[in-house]
């Protein structure tokens, strides 16, 4: 893997968000606490870990924030997860405390929506989702995708929405129809699911990543609240399968002409935006700017790491 990578390091996935003095961890994968720590964050900013499912790639440093949290003698993390990973890691995280460890009943329609931080001013809507498969069937219980309200003194500030890995259902256009952000998993596509023939069977693909993006566009309910972003929705694809090699920019271009809309990006690590207004940390001068100068880059290399950039370090 390292020469057809071109020594290009593996660095694993992960989400890190923090409102109002509240840091929520989504599914730390391979590598999250190294690109914690490059972001100048440690585990005392953790105080809430959500696992959709009980893959590594969602999960696989779980362990280690528990073992750093030990250590730190930080024990007040909520830590939220199905009940397969919940069963999985049975009796290998002693070091959370065990009134603060939920595995969510996702075939229940109730405790799916819950508030967390000090000031119950961020809402977390669990939304069950379609990925993993036994005998040809999905299995239930086991994957969920995230909606995650920020509010302030009562008035919603911003909304996130995260697929994490599922097919398209009509539920996820509707939960996120009012997000200021959507990060959607694309893994990898195909002829068929590329030209929207066939989809995939258990992640979006591409076709399913433009069927939620057409449709959230579709429903989206304008008014609601005090959107960060101008009622313009920022579709951050995220978790590419590189065994076709590094097409992120071909996909994104082409989900940008199938949609007739612009707000669409490649994810990757290190990329900072402010939650609390339209705006984000250029990678290149460290300048704040608003979303409206985004520019999304990379080396030369292949897989190597997209950086956000803004308008003056480009020209």
């Amino acid at each position: 893997m390292r020469e057809h990578f071109h020594n290009v390091p593996i660095k694993g996935r992960g989400i890190y968000i923090k409102w109002n003095g509240t840091g929520i961890v989504v599914d730390p994968g391979i590598s999250f606490v190294e690109n914690l720590h490059i972001s100048g964050l440690s585990i005392k900013d953790i105080d809430v870990i959500i696992v959709t499912h009980n893959h590594i790639d969602h999960n696989g440093d779980l362990a280690t924030i528990e073992d750093f949290a030990s250590q730190l003698n930080k024990r007040d993390i909520y830590l939220y997860m199905d009940k397969k990973t919940e069963k999985d890691f049975e009796g290998r995280l002693v070091n959370f405390a065990e009134d603060k460890r939920k595995g969510l009943d996702l075939t229940s329609t109730s405790d799916l929506e819950f508030p967390v931080g000090e000031n119950k001013d961020i809402l977390i809507k669990a939304i069950p989702t379609k990925h993993i498969m036994e005998k040809e069937d999905y299995v239930l219980n086991e994957t969920y995708a995230v909606r995650i309200t920020l509010k302030e003194k009562g008035v919603v500030k911003a909304m996130i929405g995260i697929t994490s890995d599922t097919i398209y259902l009509e539920e996820l256009s509707e939960a996120f129809k009012d997000c200021d952000y959507v990060i959607a998993n694309i893994s990898e596509t195909n002829k068929n699911d590329y030209l929207k023939k066939i989809p995939k069977e258990n992640h979006l693909g591409y076709s399913g990543c433009l069927k939620l993006i057409k449709d959230c566009n579709k429903k989206k309910t304008e008014g609601v609240k005090n959107s960060i972003v101008a009622g313009n929705t920022q579709y951050i694809i995220s978790e590419f399968w590189a065994g076709k090699g590094d097409i992120r920019r071909e996909l994104v271009r082409r989900l940008r002409k199938e949609s007739g809309y612009d707000y669409i990006y490649p994810g990757d690590i290190g990329m900072l935006f402010l939650g609390d207004q339209p705006t984000f940390i250029c990678g290149k001068c460290g300048c704040e700017q608003s979303l409206e100068h985004l520019n999304i880059i990379r080396t030369d290399l292949e897989y190597s790491l997209l950086s956000t950039v803004c308008d003056e370090c480009i020209l």
